[in-house]
């Protein structure tokens, strides 16, 4: 059963990238002046905390607007309209969606003390800022802060050679396929040859996961005690020739190991290749 689980797994990642390709060129890219406040050509990801600053300003205005303090309102105001003005700078294909009037009549409706006018001047704000969010905020997300793996390489453990990430993935899944197609043809030996280099891939690719996570969890949780078992109950049914046994080893390693780590991965990296084909 748990091999009919990762098969239908399998058809459902591969028809799902496909459609989200196909919708992925149909969407508006970001300008490419936006790339400069991102990794990897700005560290600090200027733009990101931008827009945190942003909202924190506007929540300090709101909240400081409903106590009455007027002060605490106009200071948050200007600093609300300094950051918010820079935007067109930053990025000045997108000066035709900054409302300067509508931040410069936020500041004065906060610096008299007119609570509704700042009301006012916020709601207008924040539905300009909902309208950006809405059409580009994903696709940006999308491709300047989620994992790039192209650059990414995997040690060899049999070889101590450095695979790129794409080519390693590639033959695990290959290898995998072989284990299948050897034992249905009645090619044990081809299918245990195929499976102990499976088996030393998935080994090596668990070592690969801190060229992004700096801790041990993600880690621990893809390649946790069932999938070690697992790979372990794999090697001992190639070596019975154990065809059911061979099936369900595969079929856990396929739903717990390759569908936790695709789910959260594979998906967002087939759309970033998607949007940006020549990358």
């Amino acid at each position: 059963m748990r091999s009919l689980h990762f098969v239908l797994l399998l058809v459902f990642l591969a028809s799902g990238a496909a459609w989200a390709q196909e919708q992925a060129r149909t969407l508006p890219l970001p300008p490419d002046s936006l790339a400069q406040w991102y990794p990897p050509a700005n560290q600090r990801q200027v733009w990101l905390h931008t827009m945190f600053s942003l909202r924190r300003s506007m929540q300090a205005v709101v909240e400081y607007n409903a106590l009455g303090d007027a002060k605490l309102t106009a200071h948050w105001a200007e600093r609300f309209a300094r950051d918010y003005k820079r935007l067109a700078e930053m990025v000045p294909e997108w000066k035709d969606e900054i409302e300067d009037a509508q931040a410069d009549r936020l500041v004065a409706a906060a610096i008299k003390g007119d609570s509704n006018g700042v009301s006012s001047a916020l709601q207008r704000l924040g539905t300009t800022c909902r309208s950006c969010h809405n059409e580009n905020r994903a696709i940006v997300t999308l491709i300047y802060r989620a994992p790039d793996y192209k650059n990414f390489r995997v040690e060899s453990s049999d070889t101590m050679e450095e695979v790129p990430y794409p080519q390693h993935m590639e033959r695990l899944g290959a290898l995998m396929n072989r284990v299948k197609i050897a034992q249905e043809d009645g090619r044990h030996a081809v299918a245990q040859e195929a499976g102990s280099a499976f088996i030393a891939g998935v080994k090596d690719l668990s070592a690969s996961c801190g060229a992004c996570h700096k801790d041990d969890a993600p880690r621990k949780h893809i390649f946790d005690p069932t999938i070690q078992q697992a790979l372990t109950k794999l090697d001992s049914e190639l070596q019975r020739n154990n065809r059911k046994g061979t099936d369900e080893a595969l079929g856990t390693l396929g739903a717990y190991a390759c569908g936790r780590c695709h789910s959260i991965h594979k998906n967002t990296a087939e759309l970033r290749r998607a949007l940006l084909p020549r990358e």
